[in-house]
């Protein structure tokens, strides 16, 4: 159900890619340096996306993650969340720091991604107002600032 997307050979689900941010040159500002997964059940066009960047050498960045509004609350975020933690988990050589950022309005993904052991470690103000041309708006709300989460992976392979 899960499928690394190989750049040459499989085109990117930009519906869901744009779910989870909105301008497109942003996107591709970190997605073809970056891994690519779909979630998509046989005979079916891809249900959820979630891009995953090395960015230091010891922090993995999950750069966007979607799922169709069609099948939002059906576990599939979780599920992708936990399918790239354990992948990592089991890559990883050294303790690593995962972070993932959403907006302050993102009460369901603030949730989703606590729900599996992420912790708010910075809020960055008007983020979402300075970087992007068109105002942002979630649940009623204009999203205004950033929130920064992050999870510690240790290795399972330490001392070993």
């Amino acid at each position: 159900m899960m499928k690394l997307i190989d750049s040459a050979n499989d085109a990117y689900p930009w519906d869901l890619l744009l779910l989870a941010d909105p301008e497109k040159e942003i996107v591709e500002s970190y997605l073809y340096a970056s891994e690519t997964y779909v979630y998509q059940p046989e005979n079916s066009k891809p249900l959820g996306v979630i891009v995953l960047s090395k960015v230091l050498v010891d922090t993995y960045e999950i750069m966007n993650i979607a799922v169709s509004e069609s099948a939002q609350g059906k576990g599939i975020g979780k599920h992708m969340l936990n399918f790239v933690l354990k992948m990592l988990q089991e890559r990883i050589e050294r303790s690593y720091e995962v972070v993932i950022k959403t907006g302050e309005t993102s009460t369901p993904a603030l949730k989703l991604y606590q729900s599996v052991g992420f912790e708010i470690t910075e809020i960055v103000k008007d983020y979402f107002v300075e970087h992007y041309q068109e105002p942002i708006f979630e649940n009623g709300q204009q999203l205004k600032n950033q929130v920064i989460l992050k999870k510690e992976l240790k290795a399972e392979n330490i001392n070993k």
